[in-house]
C-alpha cells in the first residue's frame, strides 16, 4: 500500500511531516549514490547498496564489495565510466512489512564499451528506518523485485531503455527497438551480432583469486548463437576469440567488431572442465 506522508509522520512520531518526507530522503541518498558512481568510488557504492538483496539475487554468493572494486578498477584501466548520472525523486513510497520501498528513476551516460550511450533506468530504494535513510539495488525486472520484496504487487515501473541512438559498426540502432536495460553490461542492443545470453559475474570463491575470472552464463535465449554452439546456463566463459574474459563486459567488448557470418571459439568452464565450442554469428 502507499504511505501517506501525514500517516508516516504520525507513525514516526514526527512533528514536522516534511522533515520525514521519504520522497525527499530517497532522492537525497540516490543523489549521493549517483555521485559515487560517477567517481567510481566502490566503497561508497557498497555502503549505499542493499547487500542482503544482492545476496538473495546471486546464488553464487558474490562478495559485492570485492566485485564492485574489481569492476571499477577494470573501468579505470580502460578509461571508461559515467559522464552523467542523474536521479529523480520517486513518485510513491510503498510498505513491505517493516520496510519501505520506492523506485528511483535514473538517466545516465556511460562510456562503458568504448562509446558513449545514454540509458534510462531505475534503482529500487529500500529503507528499514521509516524513510530516514535508504539503500539501493540495481534491478529492474519484476520477477527479481518480487524476490527481494515479496509484497510487490506490480506497480508501474519507471521507463527503461536507450535514450539516444548508439553508433557502432554498421550504423544506428533504433532506440524504440532496444530492450529494457539496467546497466552497461546488459547493453547488447548496439552490436551487429548477438551471442544470445544473459551474463553475470563469477564469485570470488569460484575464481579463487585467479584472473581471468570469467563471465557466468545466467540464461541462454531460445534460437540464439549460444544455444546452437552448445553453451548452457551456469557455464563460465573464460575465453572469447582467444581473449581472456575477466568480467561480463569483456564479452561485449570482443563482440563489438564481429559481423554476421563470423565464427569464434569460446572456451567455457563446465563442472571444472574446460570446453571449447565454436559460435557462428
Amino acid at each position: 500500500m502507499r504511505y501517506g506522508i501525514g500517516l508516516l509522520a504520525l507513525l514516526l512520531g514526527a512533528t514536522d511531516a516534511s522533515a520525514q518526507d521519504p520522497l525527499d530522503t530517497a532522492l537525497r541518498d540516490a543523489q549521493q549514490l549517483a555521485e559515487c558512481m560517477k567517481a567510481l568510488d566502490a566503497a561508497c557504492v557498497t555502503a549505499l547498496s542493499d547487500i542482503k538483496s544482492y545476496q538473495l539475487l546471486s546464488p553464487a554468493g558474490v562478495d559485492f564489495s570485492k566485485h564492485q572494486t574489481h569492476f571499477f578498477d577494470k573501468l579505470r584501466e580502460r578509461g571508461w565510466g559515467w559522464t552523467r548520472y542523474e536521479v529523480a525523486a520517486p513518485s510513491e513510497v510503498f510498505h513491505d512489512g517493516t520496510r519501505l520501498y520506492a523506485f528511483v528513476p535514473t538517466v545516465s551516460t556511460s562510456t562503458v564499451g568504448g562509446q558513449p550511450h545514454t540509458t534510462r533506468s531505475f534503482d529500487v530504494a529500500l529503507s528499514v528506518d521509516g524513510g530516514e535513510t535508504w539503500k539501493f539495488v540495481g534491478i529492474n525486472k519484476p520477477e527479481q523485485i518480487r524476490h527481494i520484496i515479496p509484497s510487490y504487487f506490480g506497480q508501474p515501473l519507471p521507463p527503461t531503455g536507450e535514450v539516444e541512438p548508439l553508433t557502432i559498426g554498421l550504423g544506428n540502432v533504433n532506440p524504440a527497438a532496444t530492450p529494457a536495460l539496467r546497466n552497461p553490461m546488459d547493453d547488447w542492443s548496439a552490436l551487429n551480432v548477438h551471442l544470445g545470453v544473459r551474463l553475470g559475474p563469477v564469485s570470488d570463491e569460484e575464481a579463487g583469486g585467479e584472473i581471468p575470472r570469467g563471465a557466468r552464463v545466467l540464461e541462454v535465449f531460445p534460437g540464439s548463437v549460444a544455444l546452437r554452439a552448445g553453451i548452457r546456463a551456469n557455464d563460465i566463459i573464460v575465453k572469447f576469440d582467444a581473449q581472456d574474459i575477466n568480467m561480463p563486459l569483456d564479452v561485449r567488448k570482443f563482440i563489438v567488431p564481429k559481423n554476421p557470418g563470423d565464427t569464434v571459439d569460446v572456451v567455457i568452464l563446465r563442472d571444472d572442465t574446460k570446453i571449447t565450442v565454436s559460435a557462428q554469428f
